[in-house]
């Protein structure tokens, strides 16, 4: 056991630390490109650039078995101009859904462009800041009716805990339905805490983690009444949603879990 600890805290850490400093390479990089002029193509290069990235980190959290996350109904979701909606419950729900979409755009925290790691690529990428400003729907609702799928976590921060959900904002549905676009629900559930509220980065989770992304219902927007109808039945169904995950004694004494193929599709292709 001392020694599955030792393994375990090694490639928790040292994952860590790789990801840090590739993120911060990356984020230097769009930095000295400050040069090159903004515009929907470069806007789309940066994104698939970052898709690459992530999908690349999932394949490693599989191999060093830290994480084993399995994509379910995917192949249903429409490949471009949509508003993914997600439950909030880890750091790492950004990347488990950007890692399968190709042209994602994120609706972010103001304080991300001061972030060292991320703020030069957010920009790049022509992520959205969710600052008040007046244009932000109209923003948002133009790259969803060119084709980027807009990433939206609607607790606005990380669920209090895995099993509960903040009230949702309304702001992604005001943007679908002046967009035109449909909501596709997308709920993330770990059988462990990892990178949660309650179980930070830098504590040691009891890995290996199984990780299931599982794509629900897609929303017609023009098809609700109101906005608020609309958030309605989409928190509705979060918070009815059964867990399909129960963490067991043998999963949490072995070394790692299996990484079949079968669980990690390959990506998206790129549109």
């Amino acid at each position: 056991m001392p020694l599955f600890n030792a393994q375990r805290a090694l490639a928790y850490y040292g994952t860590l630390v790789g990801f840090g400093v590739s993120a911060l390479l990356v984020n230097v990089g769009c930095v000295l490109l400050a040069w090159w002029p903004s515009s929907p193509a470069a806007e789309r290069a940066c994104q698939r650039l970052i898709h690459g990235f992530f999908a690349g980190l999932v394949r490693l959290l599989a191999w060093i078995r830290i994480a084993r996350i399995e994509y379910r109904g995917f192949d249903r979701l429409q490949p471009a101009g949509a508003i993914l909606v997600a439950n909030h419950p880890g750091l790492l729900d950004a990347p488990f859904l950007l890692a399968r979409v190709s042209r994602g755009v994120c609706l972010f925290k103001p304080a991300i462009r001061r972030n060292p790691l991320f703020g030069a690529v957010a920009h790049r990428a022509g992520y959205l800041a969710v600052d008040g400003a007046m244009g932000l729907v109209r923003a948002a609702a133009d790259k969803a009716r060119g084709g980027a799928t807009l990433l939206i976590f609607p607790e606005g921060t990380r669920s209090p805990s895995p099993a509960s959900l903040h009230p949702f904002h309304r702001g992604f549905a005001v943007i679908a339905r002046a967009a035109g676009v449909p909501v596709q629900l997308i709920r993330i559930e770990s059988d462990i805490e990892i990178m949660t509220r309650e179980q930070p980065w830098w504590r040691l989770p009891q890995l290996p983690a199984r990780i299931v992304v599982q794509a629900g219902p897609c929303l017609d927007p023009l098809a609700a009444a109101s906005a608020a109808a609309l958030v309605a039945t989409a928190e509705d169904w979060f918070r009815s949603a059964q867990p399909v995950l129960v963490r067991s004694a043998a999963d949490a004494g072995s070394i790692g879990l299996p990484a079949q193929p079968k669980d990690i599709p390959l990506p998206l292709s790129a549109h």
